[in-house]
C-alpha cells in the first residue's frame, strides 16, 4: 500500500487554560490500495474542547475510490456538534454513497440526528432514514427503497444494533442487524420481507455476460 498525506492548509491551533481550539482544519490523503486509487479530504472549520464542553461547526469529508472496472464515492456531512464529552448532539448526520461497476449504478443516502458520549463510547442514530436506488443500463425502472429505523454503537460493549423497516421495490421489509465483538465481528441478521422481483436485474446481467462470452 502506498499513502500520501497532504495537509491542504495549515490549521490554527491554540490552548488557553483548559480550552483547546483548532480552526481551518483541512486534511487530504491519497494512496493506492488493492489496485484502487484513493482520495480522501476532510474539512473542519472549527473544533473546540473547553473542559468537558465540546463544540464544532459543520464537518465535511469526501472519499473517492477509482478502480479498473468500478468507481465509488462517498460524501459525509455532520452539522455543528454541541454538548459535553459525556453527552453531545448534532442535528443531522448525512452520508451519500455511489458505486458504479460497468453498467450497474447503486446510490444510497442515510440521514439522522446524532447523539453520543465519548466517555461511554456510544453513538446513537435515533431517527435513521435510508434511500436506495439501483439501476443498470437497459433497464427502464430500477430498484428503489425507502427505509426508516435506528442504529446504536456501544464501544464498551463491543456491540452494534440496527433496526429498520420500509419499502424495497414493491415489498414491505423490516429487520434488524446485530454485530458483537467489533474486532472479530459476529453478525446476526434477520429480515422479514415480501418477495423481491430481482429477476429482471439478474436476467439482464446474465444476458450481458453471455453476450461477452460469445463476442
Amino acid at each position: 500500500r502506498e499513502h500520501e498525506h497532504e495537509p491542504r492548509h495549515r490549521p490554527a491551533a491554540g490552548a488557553v487554560g483548559d480550552e483547546f481550539m483548532v480552526t481551518g482544519l483541512t486534511l487530504g490523503m491519497t494512496g493506492i490500495s488493492g489496485g484502487n486509487s484513493l482520495d480522501m479530504q476532510l474539512n473542519a472549520p472549527r473544533l473546540s474542547l473547553n473542559g468537558k464542553k465540546v463544540a464544532s461547526d459543520g464537518i465535511v469529508a469526501v472519499l473517492k475510490v477509482i478502480g479498473s472496472d468500478n468507481n465509488a464515492s462517498g460524501n459525509f456531512f455532520l452539522s455543528g456538534v454541541n454538548g459535553t464529552t459525556s453527552d453531545f448532539k448534532s442535528s443531522v448526520l448525512t452520508v451519500e454513497m455511489e458505486s458504479q461497476k460497468k453498467e450497474r449504478v447503486v446510490k444510497a443516502m442515510l440521514a439522522s440526528p446524532l447523539a453520543g458520549s465519548a466517555t461511554a463510547q456510544q453513538l446513537d442514530l435515533p431517527d435513521l432514514v435510508v434511500t436506495i436506488d439501483a439501476g443498470s443500463a437497459g433497464i427502464a425502472d430500477g430498484l428503489h427503497g425507502n427505509l426508516r429505523g435506528s442504529a446504536l454503537l456501544d464501544g464498551l460493549a463491543q456491540n452494534v444494533q440496527v433496526q429498520f423497516n420500509g419499502k424495497l421495490g414493491d415489498s414491505d421489509i423490516k429487520g434488524n442487524l446485530e454485530a458483537s465483538s467489533l474486532t472479530q465481528p459476529a453478525l446476526n441478521f434477520l429480515v422479514d420481507s415480501g418477495q423481491l422481483d430481482l429477476d429482471r436485474f439478474l436476467a439482464h446481467q446474465q444476458k450481458q455476460q453471455g453476450a461477452r462470452k460469445f463476442a
